[in-house]
């Protein structure tokens, strides 16, 4: 059996791109592209969306330092918006020239969307660590709900000094009450970081 006919039923997609960034070859493609319409473009040039410029930047900076890069990239596709992880590596000739660029994307939506996943949880972990203003957004989706900071607290079961002085961004909050807060506010928790980040 081949990569070709173990790979085809699984939602990886293999490519090689050109110093332009433009693409040479590619297998298993998003069904929303064929790879007639994708060989000798780059990925904004298929579909502008800032997905596609996130991956294409991905790929310029593998080739400019020689260094593998892994990231995870949501895409608006036609069935909403997918993830993958996404592996890129330089091409390097007998030369020991760069001439190109690898990426292997495996679609990891369903990972994603599982909040309980441990992987998830440090991202939200870090996400919270890096910004320090999420007490405005708490506030303003608050706001929007017409709710008091009384209110508030009643529906996360969570102290109305607490919800204050989240507000005043006199502190961070842990991962479980940011989890009562959005639910609270009936938000997803992830959705609730995407929209402060």
């Amino acid at each position: 059996m081949s990569y070709k006919e173990i790979l085809k039923n699984k939602e990886i997609i293999l490519a090689r791109v050109d110093k332009e960034l433009r693409y040479t070859w590619i297998f298993n493609p998003y069904p929303d592209f064929s790879a007639k319409e994708v060989i000798g473009k780059t990925d904004y040039e298929i579909d502008p969306n800032p997905g596609s410029f996130k991956l294409q930047e991905l790929k310029r900076r593998v080739i400019e330092t020689g260094t593998r890069e892994i990231a995870v990239i949501k895409f608006p596709l036609s069935r909403g918006y997918i993830s993958y992880k996404i592996i890129a590596d330089p091409i390097i000739n007998n030369q020991g020239e760069i001439i190109g660029a690898t990426t292997a994307a495996m679609d990891i939506t369903d990972i994603i969307n599982n909040c309980d996943s441990i992987e998830i949880e440090e991202d939200i972990k870090e996400k919270i660590s890096r910004y320090r203003s999420i007490g405005s957004k708490i506030r303003l989706l608050r706001k929007e709900n017409a709710l008091t900071q009384k209110d508030l607290a009643e529906r996360s079961n969570l102290s109305q000094s607490y919800i204050s002085s989240l507000e005043k961004d006199q502190r961070n909050p842990t991962i479980n009450s940011l989890k009562l807060i959005a639910s609270a506010l009936e938000v997803n928790i992830k959705e609730l970081l995407d929209m402060i980040l």
